[in-house]
């Protein structure tokens, strides 16, 4: 699990870097910001944050692996992680690329125990929160449910709306992009309501 950990730290700082939070990386270039080249090992870590559902994974017609991180992998970066190995990573780099090294030439069976460790319990969103992601989600349902929104606006709005889910999520927030991306959803008329219902929210979050 500290591979997994590892590479999703490594993507956490990809998407940090990006203008906009959409985007897929290819996995080698995840692993080697943090010295992993074994891509048999990295596939495996990768499923393991797919399955725990802190990234997405996306494969090119040349069989090319891609992830994007998930809002509940942002959460799980910021929150330290469970192996310990974010927080010395984020002190020590060089120690963690050695530590993951020797992990991968490990026995597979001393790393699947640690798998097997449940997500700890999220801890319960403020009122504000619950009241952001509701209207969020009805965003979402006008999105999918409202027949004069053309195909690729509708698509677009629809990454847009992820994008701006996730920049929710973050603990420290882009105000700047999250009003881009507000600015853009407001260009379909239907959405208007509910996007004014969330700039109130959101200014008592600034």
């Amino acid at each position: 699990m500290a591979l997994a950990e590892l590479l999703l730290v490594s993507l956490y700082d990809l998407s940090e870097e990006q203008p906009h939070s959409y985007f897929f990386f290819q996995l080698d270039q995840i692993g080697t910001r943090v010295g992993a080249t074994d891509m048999e090992q990295l596939t495996k870590a990768a499923h393991i944050l797919e399955d725990r559902g802190f990234a997405m994974l996306s494969a090119s017609p040349l069989s090319i692996l891609s992830a994007m991180i998930s809002s509940d992998g942002i959460s799980f970066v910021e929150s330290g992680g469970e192996t310990g190995i974010i927080k010395t990573y984020r002190n020590n780099p060089r120690e963690v690329i050695d530590i993951v090294c020797k992990e991968v030439q490990a026995p597979p069976e001393s790393v699947s125990n640690s798998i097997q460790e449940d997500i700890p319990a999220t801890v319960q969103a403020l009122s504000l929160n619950e009241t952001m992601q509701t209207i969020l989600s009805r965003i979402g349902s006008v999105l999918a449910d409202d027949s004069s929104i053309i195909t690729t606006v509708r698509e677009d709005a629809i990454k847009d709306l992820e994008s701006l889910k996730i920049q929710l999520s973050r603990s420290s927030q882009n105000w700047r992009l999250v009003e881009m991306l507000l600015d853009a959803l407001a260009e379909i008329p239907s959405l208007l309501p509910s996007l004014k219902d969330l700039a109130l929210v959101l200014r008592r979050l600034e």
